[in-house]
């Protein structure tokens, strides 16, 4: 619109969340960087678990809505009746999981949790899974990736922000079908049980390592920066 026009030209410093976002935006800007929204300090102090001590092969924090992928984690349930799924959340879809949850014995539907209690399901969770369409960055894979969690995702501009494909995580394409897709991520997380610990304890640490520089601490002290810039 006109107005946002008009105060566009007067914005000193734009940040964006991802590089991606910065991509899509149309407007000019003189002065860009990226710097998402940072996750908790709690998330700092968190030890890592060998695959051997996790007790949660599969983890979804989030929104339980169409944009979350809901439909895809519903679809994939069947593929995956042999591990044990966790879903964290609220939103419009809660009560088809919790049906499937009734169909599905594997499956836990915790509903919305603090920081402190997904601290702990994050670090026990062997991978998480992101199914979004569309994400402008994704704080709880940032998240889960500083409780040394690998990341499984469809790729969003957050994903593509922060996934490295067979460093930190999995990153599946979009553009493919719905069935395609479940069909990707089926397999994706077979790989996942593929990994020799070796490998896995590797794809920990560089999920983890990624996650540093999103620690709100770290965010804080850019944004601080960046203003006092501006002010100078």
């Amino acid at each position: 619109g006109k107005a946002y026009r008009w105060c566009a030209r007067k914005v000193d410093q734009w940040i964006f969340a991802s590089k991606a976002l910065a991509q899509h935006f149309t407007l000019p800007t003189k002065r860009a960087t990226v710097l998402p929204a940072g996750i908790s300090e709690l998330f700092r102090q968190v030890e890592p678990l060998s695959w051997q001590q996790k007790t949660i092969d599969i983890l979804y924090v989030g929104s339980l809505d169409q944009n979350k992928g809901m439909d895809r984690l519903l679809a994939l349930l069947p593929a995956i009746s042999d591990k044990k799924v966790v879903i964290a959340g609220s939103g419009p879809w809660l009560d088809k999981l919790q049906a499937a949850a009734r169909q599905f014995p594997n499956v836990l539907v915790v509903g919305p949790k603090d920081s402190l209690a997904l601290k702990q399901l994050y670090s026990q969770a062997r991978c998480f899974v992101s199914l979004s369409r569309h994400e402008a960055f994704g704080l709880v894979m940032a998240e889960a990736m500083a409780c040394y969690t690998p990341v499984i995702a469809t790729q969003t501009d957050g994903a593509s922000e922060q996934i490295k494909p067979g460093s930190n995580g999995i990153l599946l394409s979009q553009q493919e079908t719905e069935q395609q897709l479940v069909v990707a991520f089926t397999h994706a997380i077979e790989r996942m049980w593929q990994y020799s610990p070796a490998e896995y304890q590797r794809m920990q640490q560089q999920a983890r390592a990624t996650a540093e520089q999103y620690l709100l601490g770290q965010v804080v002290n850019e944004l601080q920066q960046l203003y006092q810039e501006i002010l100078l």
